[in-house]
């Protein structure tokens, strides 16, 4: 049934029709010749790789950065520095280090870091190293074990009519307004 490349090991490939590890998986005879491979037609490009495009999308403001302003953007947008003013994004993550005195407003809103206002959006969780004092408006809300939070929180109903976070028009690009 099987037959023997090697005392006491089976060589399995010979039985279901695959070349033993180590040679070619057929003759150098029946390859294509290498004249041919030149009429080959090129292949279209295809998509930029996932990580390229994500990479491309997310802003960030770095931890020894303080922004005071208000921070409008329709990528993803990373603090881990100070901001005293207002961010509107689609996706903001608040970093461990990040100190925010305003307004956030997004779709997706992570905290990992301090906030002193008000918190808007349709999924907000607040990890386990947030401190948030001030109000929260929400969709989906998710609070980690060790996370402080002190206000009220409200939840947006999904009904048509009732006032929800605001939504985020696509902007070609970012935009930052310093007062």
């Amino acid at each position: 049934m099987f037959s023997k490349s090697r005392p006491g090991r089976p060589d399995a490939s010979s039985e279901v029709g695959m070349p033993p590890p180590g040679r070619a998986p057929f003759p150098p005879d029946r390859g294509l010749p290498l004249e041919d491979l030149a009429t080959l037609p090129e292949l279209p490009p295809g998509p930029e790789p996932k990580s390229t495009q994500a990479a491309s999308k997310v802003s960030f403001l770095a931890a020894d950065l303080t922004l005071i302003g208000t921070l409008k953007t329709s990528s993803d947008l990373v603090i881990e520095g100070t901001v005293e003013g207002d961010i509107q994004a689609f996706r903001v993550t608040l970093g461990e280090q990040s100190f925010l005195h305003g307004e956030v407003t997004a779709d997706d809103l992570t905290v990992w870091g301090r906030v002193e206002g008000q918190l808007s959006g349709l999924k907000v969780h607040l990890a386990s190293t947030a401190r948030v004092s001030g109000d929260i408006r929400h969709r989906i809300l998710a609070i980690d074990a060790g996370a402080q939070f002190e206000g009220s929180a409200q939840r947006l109903d999904a009904d048509p009519g009732v006032t929800t976070a605001a939504p985020i028009a696509p902007q070609p690009a970012s935009s930052i307004t310093l007062t």
